[in-house]
């Protein structure tokens, strides 16, 4: 769970996507909420700036429940407006 903010200057972002619609996101959304604010993934949130970048690149969201983990698809975790495949418990 990862702020815009934190994300977009995260190194590895930094270092590999130069151009990338997220980072240029942080300065651009239309509300600074989501730039502070963590949860447009996690509730799939019809309106969140972040989900169609990172769905276009591939990217993959990790869920954590106690001591495990695993990764999934953005493309898979995201099942409609407000649904995921998030167990209870993750996050």
């Amino acid at each position: 769970m990862v702020t815009v903010s934190e994300l977009a200057e995260t190194p590895i972002i930094k270092q590999k996507f130069h151009f990338w619609p997220l980072r240029q996101i942080n300065r651009l959304a239309a509300d600074q909420e989501p730039r502070y604010r963590r949860g447009n993934i996690c509730t799939a949130r019809p309106a969140g700036d972040t989900i169609g970048p990172l769905t276009a690149y591939g990217a993959e969201v990790q869920l954590v429940l106690g001591k495990e983990s695993r990764w999934e698809p953005i493309s898979k975790f995201i099942t409609g407006p407000g649904k995921t495949n998030r167990k209870d418990g993750e996050c």
